[in-house]
């Protein structure tokens, strides 16, 4: 059907109406059609008329409005809306530099992008915040704290990388306003919320931030009795055994310092935190074999950090450690993830332990990926130049194989140089050189580069 009459007689209808019934009526269509009103206020965003901050606060309604809004335009209406909200704060306008902020949270975001978004608005208003407590009014302050008090009220069910930065702005504020007592309540329903009717959180990550937060608010405004007994009543929390454990220490008393890591661990279960910390314990009593057992631990579910390895390696003399060296290689051969992390690790420490060139050799020939060889090989370049450049050969077949295109040309030109400088290497060189050519003739781009080697 043709949409021209109809459209026709709409635009004759409407040049009967007066402004105040034609906004309602636009108005209550965009009130039932969120993709009617999200359209336009994207077509009002352009509109050149209207001052800077008021496009672009129409230009973030019209995609936070859209349940599938692209990524990419999200975080560039954001990054305006920030350099907007800057130049007005410079110019000592912060109730609009305010209103621009508030604009952001307005919105439920698409769950795609909220982390990222959160996350940079976040560490942007950490930035603006202190320019707000120092030059603004009371009243201002007070402004920003009911908002965030309020969003929190409403729209409960923040992942908890956002709360905990929202709860911080909040306990910030409330402060130098007197607002504890309704923080306190906050806080309260908000934990009240993420308890099961037994009194167990939902969600642990969650109640520990909310119990983080009470406990700042605590310290805060002086509560440190209070504080002292939330410690100790949610030891579970890493972050309360830490400060606990260290006070313990500090005195001596490292049998109430164990005491409180049991206590801590028989409720959250293991953690790479309460780990840390036992092997804080482990060192302060000397105790070599509690050493060893949780550095080995933080070092295989710790996200393979070396500096627990290399305090193994310390923990053992000379004439143990090649044993001791091959039982935790073997451990590390067992990781779930060792193909994708495990690896590369595994090459780094082959590469620091100096008298096992070998075992470095025999890594990379069972995992000869041209990355990983050209990372770790020139570590074995001075004691068997003539493994590295087999290594490199091998690596660089499986490269050229699978890879095409000016890049990968360039990083197989690049390989065969840095063959070129290993001793003897010519006489390799030029057989690679040959079989490369022909396996690859059609490819022009790459013969033309490989025509450019002079041995």
């Amino acid at each position: 059907m043709d949409a021209l009459p109809a459209l026709q007689e709409w635009e004759a209808a409407l040049s009967h109406l007066k402004p105040a019934r034609l906004r309602k009526l636009l108005r209550d269509a965009a009130a039932g059609n969120k993709g009617l009103l999200s359209s336009w206020l994207l077509e009002l965003s352009r509109e050149p008329a209207l001052k800077s901050a008021q496009r672009l606060r129409l230009q973030w309604a019209g995609l936070a409005l859209q349940p599938n809004a692209d990524p990419g335009r999200l975080q560039n209406a954001l990054d305006a809306l920030h350099r907007e909200a800057d130049e007005l704060m410079q110019g000592g306008n912060y109730a609009d530099a305010w209103e621009l902020i508030e604009q952001v949270w307005r919105y439920e975001w698409p769950a795609s992008v909220q982390p990222a978004l959160a996350s940079r608005l976040i560490s942007q208003l950490n930035n603006w915040l202190p320019a707000f407590a120092e030059r603004v009014h009371p009243d201002m302050r007070q402004r920003i704290y009911d908002f965030f008090y309020e969003l929190l009220q409403r729209r409960y069910g923040f992942a908890p990388s956002l709360l905990e930065p929202v709860l911080n702005l909040l306990i910030g504020l409330s402060d130098s306003l007197g607002q504890f007592d309704a923080t306190r309540s906050l806080l309260l329903k908000l934990q009240q919320r993420n308890q099961t009717t037994s009194g167990q959180p939902l969600d642990h990550n969650e109640a520990r931030v909310l119990y983080t937060a009470w406990y700042r608010l605590l310290i805060s405004t002086g509560r440190q009795q209070e504080a002292d007994q939330l410690l100790d009543e949610q030891i579970w929390i890493p972050d309360f055994a830490r400060i606990v454990f260290g006070r313990l220490i500090a005195a001596g008393n490292d049998k109430a310092a164990e005491q409180v890591l049991h206590r801590a661990v028989s409720v959250s279960g293991p953690q790479p935190e309460l780990e840390l910390l036992m092997l804080q314990l482990a060192s302060y009593r000397n105790d070599q074999p509690a050493i060893r057992r949780h550095a080995l631990r933080l070092f295989l579910q710790g996200g393979y950090d070396l500096q627990y390895f290399r305090l193994l390696k310390q923990s053992y003399s000379p004439s143990r450690w090649p044993q001791q060296l091959e039982r935790i290689m073997r451990k590390l051969r067992e990781q779930p993830d060792f193909a994708v992390r495990g690896i590369r690790i595994a090459a780094q420490i082959w590469l620091e332990e100096e008298h096992r060139p070998d075992q470095l050799a025999e890594l990379l020939r069972k995992n000869c990926s041209l990355e990983l060889v050209r990372q770790y090989a020139g570590g074995l370049e001075h004691t068997m130049p003539g493994v590295v450049l087999e290594l490199y050969a091998k690596a660089l077949r499986r490269y050229a194989e699978k890879n095409s295109g000016p890049e990968a040309y360039a990083v197989i030109a690049q390989t065969i140089q840095a063959m070129m400088r290993l001793p003897d290497s010519a006489a390799a060189v030029r057989a690679l050189l040959i079989e490369l050519k022909v396996s690859y003739r059609h490819r022009r781009a790459l013969v033309q580069l490989l025509n450019k080697v002079v041995i």
